[in-house]
């Protein structure tokens, strides 16, 4: 894997229903985001965009 360039930016790897997915990432970016538009697993809905009201909850 490439390193990162920025530093506010990091590597990482996320094991998701038993599959490895290895994604350079923004430090800002939420898992919640991370799931939905980098992995383009839609299951988990954005509701109120800040975690008020419990429509985007993960099992971690």
């Amino acid at each position: 894997m490439a390193p990162v360039p920025s530093s506010t930016s990091s590597a990482i790897t996320l094991n998701i229903n038993g599959e490895k997915h290895h994604l350079p990432i923004d430090h800002r970016t939420t898992l919640l985001d991370a799931l939905r538009e980098r992995l383009d697993l839609t299951g988990t809905k954005k509701g109120c965009d800040q975690g008020q009201c419990g429509a985007c909850t993960v099992l971690v």
